[in-house]
């Protein structure tokens, strides 16, 4: 793989060198730049949530409606982010200066911390574009108490594995805003701690049914974008193009960018590799991508871009190097400035340590193919997360390797049967495909014990990405059956829509099935109403606007 890692150095860790340095005769880059970030930070103090704040020279904005004159065209004006449809700040320039924009973004942030939301920052020459409709924004609530049934415990994240924090004695109100797609967890903050409860352990309410989910392909404004920066060669290095994002310590957040979903619990950057590619890096916590990938502090990974700049691929997380280091440091330091001038002691952070001199391996633990896609296959004994969609027979396949190896390295009792999120060692990846013979799905149909054979079951069409519109989905028939259900899932593989079929296809409009940019579909066969078999679920398939 080719990495692009460019130097963005421009913040106030230059002021003594920059200090040093004589007088330009027309202009000095390095300290302009500095001054513009100082001015960044008088501009936009007070800056709240769902708000974009013009930091300095020279920034643009659209919006969906028009709006006043004069709307967002000097430092220090603010706009709402439910009116803006994009943000745009430019390149650095004897007369421009250098562009810097700020926004606070609500994403699933609770109403109840205290301001901040997610903080973006927009350097030189630098475009998000937001990619939520305003029409289908579902607005974020105060807390709703509801009392506990039982001692109930309190946990770090929505699973049975995390760290049990507190305990809520039997009868006490928690304060609560929302739950988990599954409506399995409800979220409640406690002395602004995001903690998490098992809905079964709270008195069954009708203020419980009344809170809304949260974590879902609901997005709140700016939740989910597109973004670009520039390409050329700055004016000098501390005036590179370059997006932050930072969000709330303590806090993972759901956000999509170029049509694929990540959650982020850290600062990174993001840029522009050219049109085909672009390069996240993460300076602190950690990324993770809806296949199970974790990009952790000081490493980046390159994605590649399909139609309409989507992501339609993920490489693998590599360590970044020393001027990579240097990037972050000082973005880090630019969002200081805008943390001190709000006062937003948590984002108000000290640089990371150094990465260490060599890379460290990647655990393939925190690797999954994107679906659809296959780069080079890893050598060796590596591990593996499941992911939705997958089969054992497309996991062997990708990393090819022997099924009968992994399912004895495994101990697993039925090779037709492996969960979402189980981490499977594939042993001697790249030794070559070995098949392995499973059971053949069948059942009897309703009218007399013919046996319908689901052997050849499976999806024909769409299985990697489709535009928006409508589309044949096709699928092969199953000898008996009277009828199917066309069954798809959204980007975190939870149920989102069935449609009944006679045939073994369907007319659909993918614009309007309910999953977000991203989705899973699997189709199940039935005679009249026994249950059959079902086909195979996709790989993740992206859906996107036809140019």
């Amino acid at each position: 793989m080719k990495h692009l890692f460019r130097r963005l150095p421009f913040v106030s860790l230059f002021l003594l060198l920059v200090a040093a340095m004589p007088a330009l005769a027309q202009f000095d880059c390095p300290q302009l730049v500095i001054e513009s970030l100082q001015a960044m930070g008088d501009n936009c103090t007070e800056l709240n949530r769902n708000n974009a704040c013009y930091g300095y020279d020279r920034v643009e904005a659209s919006f969906y409606e028009t709006q006043p004159e004069g709307t967002f065209t000097e430092p220090a004006d603010r706009a709402s982010l439910l009116d803006m449809q994009s943000l745009q700040t430019y390149a650095f320039d004897e007369e421009t200066q250098f562009g810097v924009a700020a926004m606070n973004v609500q994403a699933n942030v609770p109403n109840t911390l205290p301001g901040q939301g997610v903080i973006f920052l927009l350097l030189g020459d630098a475009n998000v574009s937001n990619a939520v409709n305003p029409q289908t924004i579902v607005p974020s609530i105060d807390t709703i108490p509801v009392p506990v049934a039982v001692n109930a415990n309190l946990f770090s994240e929505p699973s049975e594995a995390a760290d049990i924090i507190l305990t809520a004695p039997q009868g006490e109100l928690l304060p609560l805003d929302g739950l988990t797609p599954q409506k399995t967890w409800a979220r409640t903050i406690v002395n602004d701690v995001v903690l998490w409860v098992h809905t079964a352990d709270l008195v069954q309410s009708a203020a419980l049914n009344a809170l809304p989910t949260i974590g879902s392909s609901q997005r709140t404004p700016m939740q989910s974008f597109y973004f670009s920066t520039g390409l050329g060669t700055p004016r000098c290095n501390e005036a590179d193009s370059v997006i932050a994002i930072q969000s709330p310590q303590g806090l993972k957040i759901d956000m999509t960018v170029n049509g694929v979903d990540i959650r982020v619990g850290s600062m990174l950057t993001l840029q522009s590799l050219d049109e085909n590619s672009l390069l996240l890096t993460v300076h602190r916590g950690q990324v993770q991508t809806t296949s199970g990938q974790l990009i952790h502090a000081n490493e980046s990974i390159m994605a590649e871009l399909g139609v309409g700049g989507n992501i339609v691929r993920w490489d693998t997380p590599q360590a970044i190097t020393e001027e990579a280091y240097e990037q972050g440091t000082r973005v880090q330091e630019a969002l200081n400035v805008l943390a001190r001038a709000n006062d937003w002691r948590e984002y108000d952070v000290a640089p990371l340590a150094p990465p260490e001199p060599t890379a460290t391996p990647t655990d393939m633990a925190t690797m999954t193919p994107a679906p659809g896609i296959t780069p080079p296959a890893p050598q060796g004994d590596v591990y593996h997360i499941v992911a939705p969609g997958e089969n054992l027979y497309r996991i062997a396949l990708y990393y090819e390797a022997s099924m009968p190896a992994i399912v004895e390295a495994n101990q697993l009792p039925d090779p037709t049967s492996i969960s979402v999120g189980q981490r499977l060692l594939i042993p001697n990846a790249g030794s070559g495909f070995v098949s392995i013979d499973l059971p053949t799905p069948t059942a009897t149909t309703a009218d007399g014990g013919a046996t319908a054979s689901c052997s050849n079951f499976a999806l024909i069409y769409p299985t990697t990405d489709v535009s928006v519109g409508d589309t044949l989905y096709q699928w092969t028939a199953v000898p008996g059956a009277t009828r199917y259900e066309v069954v798809f899932y959204n980007y975190e593989g939870i149920l989102a829509q069935t449609y009944p079929a006679q045939e073994p296809q369907i007319y659909l409009n993918t614009g309007r099935i309910p999953t977000g940019s991203e989705l899973y579909w699997e189709v199940r066969a039935y005679a009249n109403d026994t249950y059959l078999c079902v086909t195979p679920r996709s790989g993740k398939i992206t859906r996107y606007e036809d140019q």
